[in-house]
């Protein structure tokens, strides 16, 4: 019997892009009353609901549209209440600026019969360009950067620890999303935060002995704006990466005070090393002074993240909590 699943899509003032993204996933390959889709407003301020009221109005294909609200601001607090409401035994969470292949849910939920320890399952995303990109974007961003990954040559891949799952494209087994406790915080009223579903990959290695999977057949097109393909967003992007960072190693280490000290002075050290090899590939005219550049913003990220965790005890409370399913 085939599975069903449970499509979640947290939105945000994104009113122009989610209805390209509801109308991909309704035009699937996978049986439509084998899925649902849950849209989770995260409390826009756009003419979201009056997009997302008139799919729904006009939806004919038999899948089920939910709408949900989420008020706290944040994609893990949308994307977790999500996952409680849903229906199925599987969830599919995504985000508001995608277009689905076709055919991205029948592969993605057949790969959880190969093994019964699958917990979670991912595949490609592949870029959609407003404008042709700057050379150099493509040549060192190409990545977690700009929240992509390659078809990689392996039709299938299965590893004991979770591999690097992007939220964007990420199924996984309901139970196990609960018992991980959840996403971690990550985008927050547009600061990273935390750590994310990278966070939830960690705790996912430490119950269960879970596995997860990648298809190369499950595919999903990420659409990449203009204000995103130049110095200032990769800028912002490490930046961000350095919150996110910093907030896996508090989790793991729990420094001290002196210990964050301690980071903090390789991170000001960092900041030279990377500034000097900037400086140097922009002389010699190696383009991936670029990235070196950015590379500065995440050091003085850490930086200060880790000033926070050293005179916040509420700040260090946030950081060390690990279940953040919405009861």
């Amino acid at each position: 019997m085939t599975k069903k699943i449970s499509v979640i899509i947290a939105t945000y003032n994104r009113a122009k892009l989610v209805g390209e993204t509801i109308e991909s996933f309704l035009n699937q390959t996978f049986s439509h009353g084998q899925y649902e889709i849950l849209i989770v407003d995260n409390n826009s301020t756009d003419n979201t609901k009056e997009v997302i009221d008139d799919i729904i109005k006009k939806n004919q294909s038999g899948v089920q549209i939910r709408y949900v609200f989420e008020k706290e601001q944040g994609v893990s607090f949308a994307e977790n209440k999500g996952v409680v409401l849903a229906n199925s035994d599987l969830v599919y969470i995504t985000n508001d600026d995608v277009i689905a292949d076709k055919n991205l849910l029948a592969e993605l939920v057949k790969v959880f019969d190969i093994d019964s320890k699958i917990a979670v399952v991912s595949g490609a995303v592949l870029p959609k360009f407003e404008a042709e990109p700057p050379s150099w974007i493509t040549k060192h961003c190409y990545g977690y950067l700009l929240s992509l990954t390659p078809i990689r040559p392996e039709t299938l891949i299965i590893s004991s620890k979770t591999m690097g799952a992007a939220s964007c494209h990420y199924g996984i087994v309901k139970k196990v999303f609960i018992e991980a406790g959840g996403f971690q915080p990550e985008n927050t009223a547009g600061e990273w935060v935390g750590d994310g579903e990278w966070g939830l990959n960690l705790k996912l290695d430490k119950v269960g002995g879970y596995k997860s999977a990648y298809t190369s057949s499950s595919i999903l097109y990420h659409m990449l704006p203009k204000n995103r393909l130049n110095q200032k967003y990769i800028n912002k992007r490490l930046s961000n990466q350095g919150n996110c960072d910093s907030y896996t190693d508090y989790r793991r280490e729990k420094y001290s005070t002196m210990g964050l000290v301690g980071q903090n002075i390789k991170y000001f050290l960092k900041i030279f090393y990377f500034g000097g090899l900037a400086a140097l590939s922009f002389l010699v005219g190696y383009s991936k002074y670029h990235l070196y550049y950015a590379y500065t913003f995440y050091c003085i990220a850490r930086i200060k993240y880790n000033i926070r965790l050293a005179n916040d005890a509420k700040w260090r409370e946030f950081v060390l909590k690990s279940d953040w399913i919405p009861k």
